[in-house]
């Protein structure tokens, strides 16, 4: 968000309550990415579509442009957990009609293939996704920012609060952190503490990968 804003002329102020940038669950060694395929093209997968077409072109111009991404297009297999869900998955493609080289289904022969172990069942193969190491992304892109990003490290933003025309972040002493007219919550599960939101319900959900 930081670097389309700078991109598109505003001057961004970062605040980050850690020592570093993606040092909590960006922290992790890589991260898979991928679209979400449902019958009914749903919100989600509309969502997840525009943004991993988008990150494989902006992602490619960061490399273009000389900064050192991690990230690889090798493939992501979604596994079918049953019978059903498997048929669900085969629905969906039939509807959408998706190129193959988006999403396709594979047999458990053809993704045993792909993984280059046995695998239990088939499922949805996304050619075009992979992995990315989170902190080289971030690094890339908070330097595209330039001098139009503040980066404030080590400050935590504990209360939030409107006076008629501007927003005012503090810190947990109350201190005032700055006053700006535009408030951007990018802190996951945790905008609901600063928002108080009641209609927005967010809840955490635990990955695990394996390396």
């Amino acid at each position: 968000v930081a670097e389309r804003l700078c991109a598109r002329g505003w001057r961004v102020i970062l605040v980050e309550r850690g020592a570093e940038v993606a040092g909590a669950t960006s922290g992790n060694h890589a991260g898979s990415f991928h679209p979400v395929v449902t019958s009914d093209d749903s919100v989600l997968a509309r969502l997840t579509r525009a943004g991993t077409l988008y990150a494989l072109r902006h992602w490619s111009a960061l490399e273009a442009a000389g900064h050192a991404l991690r990230w690889d297009c090798c493939g992501v297999l979604q596994l079918a957990r049953d019978a059903r869900d498997d048929a669900a998955q085969r629905r969906a493609l039939e509807t959408l009609r998706y190129p193959a080289a988006y999403a396709c289904h594979v047999t458990r022969e053809e993704a045993s293939a792909h993984a280059g172990i046995a695998l239990a069942a088939g499922g949805l193969w996304f050619a075009q996704s992979g992995w990315v190491q989170p902190r080289t992304l971030v690094a890339a892109l908070l330097a595209r920012c330039g001098p139009a990003l503040d980066l404030r490290l080590g400050t935590d933003v504990a209360a939030l609060e409107h006076d008629g025309a501007q927003w005012l972040a503090r810190d947990p002493a109350g201190a005032l952190i700055d006053a700006v007219p535009v408030v951007v919550l990018a802190n996951g599960a945790d905008a609901t503490a600063l928002a108080r939101v009641p209609q927005l319900a967010l809840r955490r959900v635990r990955g695990q990968l394996s390396h």
